[in-house]
């Protein structure tokens, strides 16, 4: 007897023991049930702490993400809750009524500064782009519990009460946008399923997507680009079995409707294995389309989020000779150094409405967003013409792109261009030191017909300097 307890103990613990055993200690790990990187190892040396919380919490969290089979008692646990008490135990579900399922309600918040913000960023990128003759949308895409919002839990509403307040500041300031609410929720009061019950809880299907892209560009459309809008006809529409809920195990058993189209397309994302992106968020589509229908259509340049990234793309692709589409998160605040590169005919800002925050859009790069205005605004600045040295500037080139460097140039330089061939580029000022770079397609490089042009706005003067 003393030795089946013994055993008994050992077995205990032994099973305690295992989850330390099988303890997760890699960098950068992306948990796959709730789309999210796994806390840091508050030990280590280079260990970064953006919330500013304790290092007991820091440990615990640490520990709580890394425990051997997280996932797999997470999924387990979710389960049993679903199957024995009808009740969803998830890190990024819950249920609604009818069976719906939606992303996790947070607290929604008021119209803060930080709306103001991004209001503000719209703004100066369309006056960026109509300055240099390039049309401009911004699109705003509604999460599934606005346009369903009659399935959400009993005594939940949910109305994301900043949005018309934000809406209200775009309309003050002229922006072209489009907001897709009124349309997807029309088009759900027809009878169109435009969000799944259940898969996709955060995104609308492609039914959604077909709608919400034409709606864009029947914008574009109206400020007298030369596009078209979708039809159904030019796709073939097949029902996908889903049978678990994305980035989880939770199973499902539903259909949702796929579009796809014939249109042979040349894919040139890989010419672009230089491109700088954000690490978290690197979406990158370059799609050239050499369809009759489209040969005069612009090319265009999207600043798009998950609601494009997974589903919207196609019915773009389909409509545009020249779709370059870049994941907007954190990477739209470097607009300027995708512009110099793709020189685009047309650009479109797209976003769901709940990514508006610091995680997605970083509200300290918002607040110091600075784009370069068109040169010709110095016109009557007073001019200078001086020398620099060849030694003064320098050229990183890859297969595909070249960053040109400057330095020893006027110090009071609010604004600096890089002219080639008659041709204007945007040069960005590194932190806090004299030393600006563009960075361009090798294509656009001649360094026999380079000039850098610098703007001083509080004396009001504009210096151009020629390479010696």
């Amino acid at each position: 007897m003393k030795k089946l307890k013994i055993a008994f103990i050992l077995v205990f613990f032994l099973i305690l023991a295992i989850p330390l055993i099988f303890f997760n200690t890699k960098a950068d790990v992306i948990s796959e049930i709730d789309n999210r990187k796994l806390a840091d190892n508050p030990f280590s040396a280079d260990f970064e702490n953006p919330d500013g919380i304790g290092k007991f919490t820091a440990i615990k969290n640490y520990f709580d993400d890394r425990i051997g089979f997280r996932d797999d008692i997470i999924n387990i646990y979710t389960i049993a809750n679903d199957k024995i008490f009808g009740e969803m135990i998830h890190p990024s579900y819950e249920y609604g009524k009818d069976g719906y399922i939606f992303f996790k309600l947070w607290r929604e918040s008021d119209y803060e500064e930080y709306h103001k913000e991004f209001a503000k960023m719209i703004k100066e990128i369309q006056t960026y782009c109509e300055e240099r003759g390039v049309p401009f949308l911004f699109v705003m895409e509604p999460s599934k519990s606005i346009v369903l919002e009659k399935y959400l839990p009993n005594g939940v509403n949910y109305r994301i009460s900043w949005k018309k307040e934000f809406l209200s500041n775009l309309d003050a300031m002229g922006v072209k946008y489009v907001d897709n609410t009124d349309v997807l929720i029309e088009k759900a009061k027809e009878g169109e399923v435009v969000f799944n019950q259940k898969y996709n809880a955060g995104h609308w299907n492609d039914l959604g997507a077909f709608y919400g892209v034409n709606a864009a560009l029947q914008n574009l459309k109206n400020q007298g680009v030369n596009v078209e809008l979708n039809t159904k006809e030019e796709f073939t529409v097949e029902n996908k079995l889903n049978t678990s809920l994305p980035v989880s195990k939770f199973p499902i058993h539903e259909t949702e409707p796929i579009f796809s189209h014939n249109k042979p397309l040349i894919n040139k994302e890989s010419d672009f294995d230089e491109l700088e992106l954000n690490e978290q968020h690197s979406y990158f589509q370059y799609t050239v389309n050499n369809h009759d229908s489209v040969a005069a259509t612009p090319k265009t340049l999207v600043f798009q989020g998950s609601y494009m990234n997974g589903m919207g793309y196609k019915f773009l692709e389909n409509r545009l000779k020249e779709y370059i589409s870049i994941h907007d998160y954190q990477n739209v605040l470097n607009f300027d150094y995708y512009f110099n590169i793709f020189k685009p005919e047309c650009v479109i800002f797209e976003a769901a409405d709940y990514t508006l925050a610091d995680k997605y859009f970083e509200f300290k790069k918002m607040k110091s967003f600075d784009l370069n205005p068109k040169l010709d605004t110095f016109s009557s600045f007073k001019e200078n013409t001086v020398s620099l040295s060849k030694s003064d500037i320098s050229y990183d080139s890859g297969k595909m792109l070249t960053t040109i460097n400057v330095k020893n140039i006027d110090e009071n330089a609010k604004y600096v261009y890089l002219n080639i061939n008659n041709e204007i580029f945007d040069m960005r000022k590194a932190d806090d030191v004299n030393y600006w770079s563009a960075t361009l397609l090798n294509s656009k490089i001649d360094k026999n017909s380079i000039s850098i042009i610098t703007i001083d706005e509080k004396n009001k003067t504009k210096t151009k300097y020629l390479l010696k």
